[in-house]
């Protein structure tokens, strides 16, 4: 989670929006399959996948340009990146559908 200034949040946005290929290929050689960043007023959530079977050994670093975009995506902030707590999970439930289809049907349904 991390939070924008005021002023810098439409420019923000349009960084993203033109993102500098290089920035793409160093995210997909670390091995990202899946990253998004959701807004909510000044409020950012980014959510990602990695696979590390897909990471690119002895890949290019293109640190020039992550150097470039973290200085100017990073003056956008009023507070930086900062790791939030996960309070629920799905895949740690789901099971309790299946029990309850279970006691409903008397039996495992056949769809």
């Amino acid at each position: 989670m991390a939070a924008l200034k005021p002023d810098r949040a439409e420019e923000y946005e349009r960084l993203h929006a033109e993102q500098p290929a290089e920035i793409a290929a160093q995210l997909r050689d670390k091995g990202f399959v899946h990253l998004d960043i959701y807004r909510s007023g000044l409020t950012l959530i980014m959510a990602w996948d990695v696979d590390p079977d897909r990471e690119i050994e002895g890949r290019i670093v293109r640190e020039e340009a992550e150097r470039e975009w973290e200085l100017r995506t990073g003056d956008c902030f009023a507070e930086s990146w900062k790791e939030i707590p996960l309070i629920y999970k799905l895949d740690d439930h789901i099971h309790k559908a299946a029990e309850l289809e279970v006691e409903e049907w008397g039996g495992v349904r056949e769809d």
